[in-house]
């Protein structure tokens, strides 16, 4: 399923353009990645990718931690990052498959 179909036409608050489930997580990924939703759900870390998804949205007694837009945004980045849920595709190639550098 594509993120538009999961999102209404138009957004009730601007952080609906914040992805919040592991569909539209998968659905975006693959749209950057350009690999496939269903070989990434295989091959990602969906832990790490559900666990920052829903950093954004905590709270205690009622109490947002991350009340803002950019706040949440900016969570969610850093979860993202620090603990990325896709392969390192560009390292794997790069360590994996290089080719054997020519001696002198």
């Amino acid at each position: 399923s594509c993120w538009s179909e999961t999102r209404s036409s138009s957004t009730d608050s601007p952080s609906d353009a914040i992805p919040h489930s592991l569909a539209e997580y998968l659905w975006l990924a693959e749209q950057v990645t350009g690999i496939e939703a269903a070989v990434l759900s295989k091959v990602a870390r969906i832990d790490l990718a559900d666990s920052a998804l829903h950093a954004p949205s905590a709270s205690f007694g009622g109490q947002e931690f991350y009340p803002g837009l950019i706040d949440k945004a900016a969570v969610l980045t850093c979860r993202l990052a620090w603990n990325p849920p896709l392969p390192d595709w560009e390292r794997a190639c790069r360590v994996g498959h290089a080719p054997p550098l020519p001696l002198p």
